[in-house]
């Protein structure tokens, strides 16, 4: 049996025995509660997503092995099974969250503030040309947190306009424009 498929087989025994004993129902809730509200764990921001999985846990009064035994459940199926490992190698919530911030942790030093952003955004004469300009927006855009990110994506054209030097700005407008304004895309 390989690594992963060990860590996977404890952690559904851990779970099954843990659902036996307190039932599932609040921390079914609690996990659609935090799936509803900042969506699923990417290993993206983990130190801030880690905040809020607990701050639910705690409010609905799950108790930390549980807390512990429902975290893989909120993690998305890329790296679902890497959960699972640092989950199995974890006695404690503590240990789990060390052990995630030390395998995702990098990415929130990577992290941009929305404040930051909007600053970049703002400041005119980037003197870059259009490719490389749409390319480190992108990349600033990406390293938001992912409710930053989530808040923005609606105005992410117009934020990008903006942007845009000033010479370029009318340019870009009229790129995006169709009869009925702008684009959807």
């Amino acid at each position: 049996m390989r690594g992963s498929d060990l860590a996977e087989a404890m952690a559904s025994v851990v779970d099954r025995i843990v659902s036996a004993r307190e039932g599932t129902g609040a921390l079914d809730r609690a996990i659609e509660a935090v799936v509803g509200t900042i969506g699923r764990f990417s290993g993206r921001d983990a130190t801030s997503y880690l905040a809020s999985y607990r701050a639910e846990m705690v409010m609905r009064d799950i108790l930390e092995e549980r807390r512990l035994a429902g975290f893989p459940r909120v993690a998305m199926p890329g790296i679902h099974t890497e959960v699972l490992e640092v989950r199995a190698e974890s006695r404690t919530w503590e240990e789990f969250e060390g052990r995630l911030l030390e395998k995702y942790g990098l990415d929130d030093a990577l992290q941009l503030s929305k404040r930051d952003f909007m600053e970049w955004v703002e400041t005119p004469e980037k003197g870059r040309n259009m490719s490389a300009l749409l390319w480190e927006f992108e990349e600033r855009f990406t390293r938001l947190s992912a409710l930053d990110r989530t808040i923005l994506d609606t105005s992410r054209v117009l934020l990008f306009i903006k942007a845009v030097d000033g010479r370029d700005q009318e340019q870009v407008g009229l790129l995006l424009e169709t009869d009925d304004g702008l684009t959807a895309d």
